[in-house]
């Protein structure tokens, strides 16, 4: 729900203080950039399962192993976006959006690499969820939420879009680091 509403929020107010051209190309990089990172719902999924099924067990050995692979596996899947962005950023957005829309890209960038910390944050989220702690799950996401009001106030008047997409970055590693803190803490409880 926070993320979704982000977007839309985001979207808007990057439309009432820049006007509808800059919330376009906010909205294409947001767009592009979110594409890229659906994998990271997909891996969430898989591995709160199992997540799950060794809390269950007591397997605390088990969920260290899974943390682990599932990291590494988010960090390839984060890899990918980045290089992704990097190698074909500007000429997926030619050919989608076309040339006058190339004002988009440090947007579309810096929307894809939030997307890859939320790739690498997926593991961790699921890790909360298997232990009972969707309350510091929200507290996490109500941070990342704060961290993006904050941010968006002090960047969007002198970096436009782009720092609007820079608070966007800023909500992500926020949250990401949240949950990677919280996963420690209970895994030294």
């Amino acid at each position: 729900t926070f993320a979704a509403v982000n977007q839309h929020i985001v979207t808007l107010a990057v439309g009432g203080f820049l006007g509808e051209a800059a919330a376009g190309f906010f909205r294409i990089g947001y767009q592009l950039g979110q594409a890229l990172a659906k994998v990271a719902e997909a891996l969430s999924k898989a591995s709160y399962t199992e997540f799950s099924r060794l809390r269950a067990h007591g397997d605390a050995a088990a969920l260290q192993r899974l943390l682990k692979q599932a990291n590494r596996i988010a960090l390839v899947m984060a890899a990918v976006v980045i290089g992704t962005l990097l190698l074909v950023g500007r000429p997926a957005l030619l050919l989608i959006s076309g040339p006058a829309y190339l004002p988009a890209l440090p947007l579309l960038q810096l929307l894809g690499i939030a997307a890859a910390l939320d790739i690498l944050g997926s593991s961790y989220e699921s890790a909360l969820l298997s232990h009972d702690k969707a309350q510091w799950l929200l507290g996490a996401r109500i941070a990342g939420t704060v961290t993006l009001v904050i941010a968006f106030a002090a960047m969007v008047g002198h970096y436009g879009a782009t720092g609007a997409a820079g608070a966007v970055f800023a909500a992500s590693l926020v949250t990401a680091g949240l949950f990677v803190f919280l996963v420690r803490r209970i895994n030294h409880a």
